[in-house]
């Protein structure tokens, strides 16, 4: 009785033994097939094509300089992650989406930055995004209707300048950022100003968008009295200043200069 449990034990035993070995057999094949095929497929599989799509402010041939993957590299040669940072190294690439095919070709999907103002300092211009980030040199601005943030140092005065930049923002948000000519200025956050349509509008610092929505008001209401302004002021909490240009010295000129005409020609007669 004693004899047959011992063997039944034995036999318990060398069962668990064979399913253990079996199991691990089995693990170990599937990872060297695993093994193989990724050799094989790192070996034999090229890269046929590198698509780019995406981008709209950036070529082609500057996306795929960055990458520097040619035509015959092994498709695996160069890690995703590689790639990524290679093309991070542009400012104008905020993200990408990236894919690999066993068919042998690579797709790359681009995210640009925006560009939503132009910095223009010592009379040189550059493109930035609404981070402040400045995304390349302007050598032709004439086909960007963009702010032009004007002679603030973003390194000497980084405060100001980026208060210029959230001020920019705010005019796109309420769509008044795309007309031709506006110019802020300002060495100060409390003395930013922009300039529009040849009116100086003092914004001050903060609070942009209840200022924006008190000068579409007061905009109104300059275009319904035609007045001749020289300069608006937003920078008070309750009350928008403005200051008309008095036209009556211009009138009182023209009128002299009449008279004078006039007795010219009498004298004439």
């Amino acid at each position: 009785m004693n004899s047959n449990k011992r063997n039944l034990r034995v036999l318990k035993k060398e069962g668990k033994k064979k399913r253990v070995r079996f199991v691990l057999f089995t693990c170990l094949f599937v990872l060297l097939l695993c093994a193989g095929m990724f050799y094989a497929v790192e070996r034999f599989i090229r890269i046929k094509e590198v698509l780019v799509f995406g981008n709209r402010f950036m070529k082609d041939e500057e996306i795929l300089s960055l990458v520097n993957l040619k035509k015959g590299d092994p498709i695996f040669g160069v890690s995703k992650k590689e790639i990524y940072k290679r093309l991070k190294r542009s400012s104008w690439i905020k993200d990408l989406y990236l894919r690999k095919e066993l068919s042998g070709r690579i797709l790359i999907k681009i995210f640009e930055a925006q560009p939503v103002a132009i910095a223009r300092i010592n009379d040189r211009s550059y493109l930035i995004d609404n981070g402040g980030i400045f995304l390349e040199e302007l050598k032709d601005e004439t086909a960007f209707f963009l702010p032009v943030i004007k002679d603030i140092d973003p390194k000497g005065n980084k405060e100001t300048f980026m208060e210029a930049v959230n001020f920019v923002n705010a005019l796109n948000k309420k769509g008044l950022s795309q007309s031709p000519n506006i110019e802020i200025y300002g060495q100060r956050k409390e003395d930013i100003s922009l300039k529009f349509e040849s009116i100086s509008i003092r914004i001050g610092a903060g609070d942009f968008d209840t200022k924006l929505e008190r000068l579409l008001i007061v905009k109104d209401e300059i275009q319904k009295r035609n007045l001749n302004v020289e300069y608006i002021d937003l920078r008070f909490e309750n009350k928008v200043v403005v200051k008309t240009i008095d036209s009556e010295p211009e009138n009182k000129k023209k009128t002299e200069k009449n008279e004078r005409n006039v007795a010219k020609k009498r004298k004439k007669r």
